[in-house]
């Protein structure tokens, strides 16, 4: 997947870095699609939307890169379909 300059530095944001921390905790720091816990750092935070600065927790998951990698692979297969 490739991502705009505005979603790259949104990502950089204080904004940002606040949301992620609260949707880590809120996820007790867990993987949603595999349940492994981690620290903050090598857990990332999945948009179900793209929303720049404007996401809603609930549209906001927990996941380890490998299950977050599949996401977004499944999600390509789905629309070349």
């Amino acid at each position: 997947m490739r991502y705009s300059v505005d979603y790259k530095s949104s990502l950089k944001s204080r904004h940002w870095r606040k949301l992620r921390r609260r949707v880590l905790r809120r996820d007790h720091y867990e993987c949603r699609g595999c349940g492994r816990s981690s620290s903050i750092l090598d857990l990332q935070v999945h948009h179900i939307t793209y929303k720049l600065n404007a996401e809603l927790r609930s549209e906001l998951i927990t996941f380890y890169p490998i299950c977050h990698r599949r996401i977004h692979e499944a999600a390509e297969i789905i629309n070349v379909i």
